[in-house]
Parts: C-alpha cells; structure tokens; sequence
C-alpha cells in the first residue's frame, strides 16, 4: 500500500496512535541500536533486547531511529505504524518494558551496583569506551610499527597534533558556551 495513502485514510485517533507508537518504537529502537555502540548489558537492557531479536523486527526498530529524527522520514514512520503488526510490536515492548521498569531497578542498573544508577551506568559506558579506543590505539601503533603503511586508515593524514581533524574548529571549554556571533564566553 503507498505510505501517503494510508496516512490520508487514516482517522485523527489512528494517527495519534501510529505517533505513540513511532515514539515508542524510535527510543526502544535507539536503546538497542546503542548496545552496538558500547553501551553496557544491564539484565533488563539484555532482556529487552533479547525480547526485540526474538520479534524478528529488530531491524525495523533500528531504522525507526533516523526515520523518526529526519522530518522527511516522520510520514514514512508514521505510515509503518499504521499496520496492525508493529501496534502489536509495540504493545508487547511496552509491556516488557512496565515489567522491567517495575522490579525497581529500572533500565540502567548495573548488577552489583546498589546506588550508582545512572550515573554509573554512564561512567562504565565511558569507561569501556575509553577501553576501545585505547585498544584501537595500541593496535593501529603496532601496525605501524611492524610496517604496515596503511594502517590508521584515511583519516590520519586530516588529524592534527593535537589528535582532532584539522578543520573540526575550535575546541569550547567545558563552562565557555558560545554567545550569537560564535564566540566563546564564560
């Protein structure tokens, strides 16, 4: 069926409808789509995501991220989310998400961590990502060392010195924010 087709036969209720689900899909889609950036495995995150693969529409929730960011690809998303299958989807994350959400540990909880919460699930993200780059870096020195010109990639001949592409502009300081003209001000 042609996706502007669908949203013009859709009622005012079924668009509503299709909007919660989108939103619903896109942030469950991003929490799956960032454990492939890093993010840690807490048992309900591991759970969630093993609930998404088993659906076979883990794909689908992946690409509801971009679609549902990108203005062009909101009547795309919404046209989706019309069809009865992914309203089923969705009810059915919704409803994992309650249960996990309601032993109290919510979301983000790392095992073992008893008060940290969010903020400690954000500093072992960090931290394995620092891990990453730190092996990525050893690898590529070694790569170097044992010969290999190509190792580094394209991208090392735009890096500077002080390990930031030369054209990236200029660095803010933690507490400068930039005022109308783009200068930096405390």
């Amino acid at each position: 069926m042609d996706p502007l087709a669908r949203l013009q036969a859709a009622g005012a209720q079924e668009m509503a409808g299709a909007r919660r689900t989108a939103q619903l899909l896109a942030g469950i889609g991003g929490l799956y789509l960032m454990h492939g950036l890093g993010m840690p495995g807490t048992p309900a995150l591991t759970a969630l995501r093993a609930r998404i693969e088993a659906s076979g529409l883990a794909l689908v929730l992946a690409q509801l991220v971009p679609m549902m960011i990108n203005p062009s690809g909101v009547p795309h998303a919404l046209a989706l989310c019309l069809a009865p299958e992914i309203a089923a989807l969705a009810a059915g994350l919704e409803t994992a998400l309650a249960e996990q959400t309601s032993t109290g540990q919510g979301l983000l909880r790392l095992p073992g961590d008893e008060q940290g919460g969010g903020e400690a699930f954000m500093r072992a993200w960090t931290g394995h990502l620092h891990q990453l780059a730190g092996r990525a870096r050893a690898q590529r020195a070694a790569d170097v060392g044992a010969g290999d010109e190509t190792a580094g990639g394209a991208c090392d001949a735009d890096v500077a010195a002080g390990g930031r592409p030369q054209d990236a502009g200029p660095t803010l300081e933690p507490d400068a924010q930039p005022d109308e003209e783009g200068i930096t001000s405390r």
